[in-house]
Parts: C-alpha cells; sequence; structure tokens
C-alpha cells in the first residue's frame, strides 16, 4: 500500500507501507520507494503490530503515521547519504 507520494529529484518517491510477517510477530513496515522502481535508500522503518495497536490504544500517537513522516523527512533531508558520508570518513581514519 502506499501511504504517501512526493516529488525528489527528478522522481517520484512512494512510502510503502508493507504488513510482514518476521519469525513470530507481525510487524508493519514502511520503506521509501522510487515509482516503479527500486528503493531510495537503505532505511526501513517498522513498527510491532502489538506496538502499533497498544500506542494507538494508549495515546494520541499512530506509530505508523510518524513512521511514514520520518521516512519522508529522511528522504527530503538526505539522511541516507549523510550516513554513507560518516562510515566513508570512518574508514578513512
Amino acid at each position: 500500500m502506499i501511504a504517501d507520494e512526493f516529488e525528489f529529484e527528478n522522481g517520484v518517491v512512494e512510502i510503502h507501507f508493507e504488513e510482514r510477517l518476521d519469525g513470530q510477530n507481525e510487524v508493519f513496515v514502511v520503506l521509501p520507494r522510487w515509482k516503479g522502481g527500486g528503493l531510495v535508500n537503505g532505511f526501513e522503518y517498522r513498527v510491532d503490530k502489538i506496538t502499533q495497536i497498544d500506542a494507538k490504544l494508549a495515546s494520541t500517537i499512530d506509530p505508523i503515521k510518524a513512521l511514514v513522516k520520518t521516512c519522508r523527512e529522511d528522504v527530503l533531508d538526505r539522511k541516507w547519504e549523510q550516513y554513507e558520508k560518516a562510515l566513508a570518513a570512518l574508514k578513512n581514519q
């Protein structure tokens, strides 16, 4: 399911929301993908299904909406590129 979509670097980014089985836990996963293509970066945002349900019942926080928002901001702020640059700098020390 596509939770968000926006233009970025001459393309369109779709924020995908998926439900997966991770061992015995059900998890919700949010991933940034290029429209019709591959992943935008190496980040994967996830929350256990039970945590999602507990958080929505206990407060006004919706973890999935928060993950979608964070995913979008990280793409726009080029957080993955910053991460890779920091790793490269560490390797060159």
